[in-house]
């Protein structure tokens, strides 16, 4: 086959995989992010002479294994879930018999998860009053919802139902719409204001409102967007010593996600009698 005809067919299923996508509610900024992964490896592809449909087992896996000597690992994890969703979509369009990324795993460590205390939060929130208190109540709404921010801005207020104080959230890691209880806190603000009110600004606006508002608020560490569904999480799992209704609630794709929320806190309790001393 000539290479301009193999263009002209990574061209096609790249482009129904991303109607597919958007059709499934993904933000235009994930769209592009997975397009731009995906004509990469169809130039690596046109290189060799495969279509979309003759890559099999033996082609990922040589891929993978140049890859992995060029990316770090959760890089090379991304790469490959955008890999997988694609031929999960060309499987069901018919345009590949195999989805050969199906088995590949990538380990990625088990990194520190980073969350704020209650102090620290009540800190975080007061600067951040003192500073604008409509991005303050969407940061207080974040931190009491543990959404991801992606989830947060394509909220709209057919998704809320203040009366059942419940939200219909599209899950970013599941592809999946998820029915969840909206906590006491998170409530109040929405009787204060919109959730068009609220999500209004852009990502960045938010990125570079939380970090004003943490240096204003003294806190030493590094606070972001997600530093806020990190503190959810665990203020959630030490309230409530229960790992499946943290689940629930944070809206993890299986228990082991949750499960790092416990291993850390058993990291921090030895950190803590590292420097007890008893005698």
């Amino acid at each position: 086959m000539s290479s301009e005809f193999l263009r002209e067919k990574w061209r096609e299923c790249i482009e129904g995989y991303v109607e597919w996508l958007l059709s499934r509610n993904y933000s235009r900024v994930q769209v592009q992010s997975r397009a731009y992964c995906l004509s990469r490896f169809a130039r690596i592809m046109i290189s060799n002479g495969f279509g979309p449909g003759d890559v099999d087992f033996n082609v990922a896996l040589k891929f993978v294994n140049a890859e992995r000597v060029r990316k770090r690992p959760s890089s090379l994890k991304y790469e490959i879930t955008v890999l997988r969703t694609f031929y999960d979509y060309l499987v069901k369009a018919g345009h590949a018999k195999i989805n050969p990324f199906i088995d590949f795993r990538v380990k990625t460590g088990q990194s520190e998860i980073k969350a704020l205390n209650e102090e620290e939060l009540n800190r975080l929130l007061e600067a951040a009053y003192q500073l604008d208190p409509v991005k303050a109540d969407a940061l207080k709404f974040l931190a009491y919802t543990g959404l991801r921010i992606s989830e947060f801005l394509m909220l709209s207020r057919g998704d809320i139902d203040l009366e059942n104080k419940t939200m219909r959230v599209f899950n970013v890691k599941t592809d999946q719409v998820d029915v969840v209880p909206i906590l006491k806190e998170a409530v109040e603000v929405l009787k204060r204001r919109s959730i068009e009110e609220l999500n209004k600004f852009e990502r960045t606006t938010y990125d570079k409102f939380i970090k004003k508002a943490a240096l204003k608020a003294g806190l030493k560490k590094r606070v972001t967007i997600h530093t806020l569904r990190h503190t959810f999480v665990t203020m959630i799992l030490s309230k409530t010593k229960d790992p499946l209704l943290t689940k629930q609630l944070a809206r993890h794709a299986s228990l082991h996600t949750t499960s790092r929320y416990l291993y850390q806190e058993v990291e921090d309790a030895k950190k803590k009698l590292e420097n007890l001393n008893l005698t």
